[in-house]
């Protein structure tokens, strides 16, 4: 993209969206329609702990280890994941552990 990247957001604060106002998510994507790309661009995800136990965090990361994409998954692991500890919520204890395997991924 010219002139620096695009910041999208689904999180109702990081949208700067009044909580519970319900349309954090109707954006109108087609205002983005024109956007020109030019192959050295990446996708920055930031999330925490406790989104890992998300089925979309799992696929998200099986398609961009299968098809190679340029994604970076930024995890914050405080150790709890929304009010239980890491123990309870990811197997193992370690998310670090359980995304090894994935081929083609880097960390």
């Amino acid at each position: 993209m010219r002139g620096g990247g695009a910041v999208f957001a689904q999180h109702p604060k990081a949208a700067a969206k009044p909580e519970g106002d319900g349309d954090y998510r109707q954006v109108d994507y087609r205002q983005f329609k024109d956007v020109e790309f030019h192959g050295d661009e990446i996708t920055y995800v930031s999330l925490g702990d406790g989104t890992t136990s998300e089925g979309e965090f799992w696929e998200a990361l099986n398609t961009a280890s299968n098809r190679m994409l340029p994604v970076i998954f930024c995890v914050q692991d405080n150790g709890y994941a929304i009010s239980v500890p890491v123990e309870v919520q990811t197997a193992g204890g370690s998310i670090s552990r359980l995304v090894s395997g994935f081929p083609q991924l880097s960390f």
